[in-house]
C-alpha cells in the first residue's frame, strides 16, 4: 500500500519483540508511520509503520478509528483531535506529543506533525506522520 506517494515503510527491518517491524527511523526515534485524513470523507489512510505504533495488525483500506484511538492515552486523545481539527479549519502546520498505550498497559511517547494540503476539488486533507520516541518513557506531561 502507498499513502501520499510515501513508499510502504521507512527505514529498514529491525528485529523488535520477537519479530520484524519496518519503519525504524535513527537513533531518538522508533518507529514511524506517514498517514492522511481527507476531510471530505473523515477517511484515514496509513503505512503499516503507523499500525505498528499503535500495536494493530496492518491492512488496505481505512484506518479504523475507533481501534486507534482507544491507544491513545485518554488524557491526550481530546487535545489531540483539537489539534487536527484545527490543522484542517485553519489549513495550518500541527505537531503533538501524545501517549499511545502498548502491550501491558505501559504508554509510549509518540508525536505527529505534518500540515493541511489542499485537494482540487475539495475540502482537502490533514497529511502527516507519526513516530515513536525510542527510549521507553511511562508518563509524559501535556504539550502541543
Amino acid at each position: 500500500m502507498q499513502v501520499l506517494g510515501f513508499p510502504h515503510d521507512v527505514g529498514t527491518s529491525h528485529k523488535r519483540h520477537g519479530y520484524t517491524r519496518k519503519g525504524i527511523v535513527g537513533p531518538g526515534v522508533g518507529l514511524c508511520g506517514f498517514w492522511r485524513i481527507e476531510l471530505d470523507s473523515g477517511l484515514v489512510f496509513a503505512t503499516a509503520g503507523l499500525f505498528h505504533i499503535f500495536e494493530l495488525e496492518p491492512r488496505e483500506g481505512p484506518v479504523n478509528l475507533v481501534q486507534l484511538c482507544e491507544r491513545i492515552h485518554p488524557e491526550d486523545l481530546p487535545r489531540l483531535l483539537k489539534v487536527f481539527e484545527n490543522a484542517g479549519s485553519e489549513k495550518s502546520d500541527y505537531s503533538c506529543a501524545f501517549r499511545v498505550r502498548r502491550s501491558g498497559g505501559r504508554y509510549q511517547l509518540a508525536q505527529a506533525m505534518g500540515t493541511f494540503q489542499p485537494v482540487c476539488g475539495d475540502a482537502g486533507a490533514i497529511i502527516g506522520m507519526t513516530f515513536e520516541s525510542a527510549s521507553e518513557r511511562p508518563h509524559v506531561g501535556s504539550r502541543s
